[in-house]
């Protein structure tokens, strides 16, 4: 699925944790931590990024994002 389409299932199921793709279509793994932190019901849950991508500055993205 896209990036909007897990922002409407996280919305819609409130998950014990995610587990996110950085790569998707529409909005990234990125984008949709970043949307979920502004949300306060959603920003404590747990956020896993999974991803083939391994460049030190992909892993320093993701850290740094929380």
């Amino acid at each position: 699925g896209s990036g909007e389409e897990a922002l409407a299932q996280v919305g819609d199921y409130r998950p014990d944790l995610i587990l996110c793709d950085v790569m998707l279509p529409g909005i990234d793994g990125y984008g949709i931590l970043l949307e979920l932190q502004q949300q306060p019901e959603l920003a404590t849950i747990p956020f896993i990024f999974l991803t083939a991508k391994s460049t030190y500055a992909d892993i320093r993205k993701g850290m740094d994002l929380g």
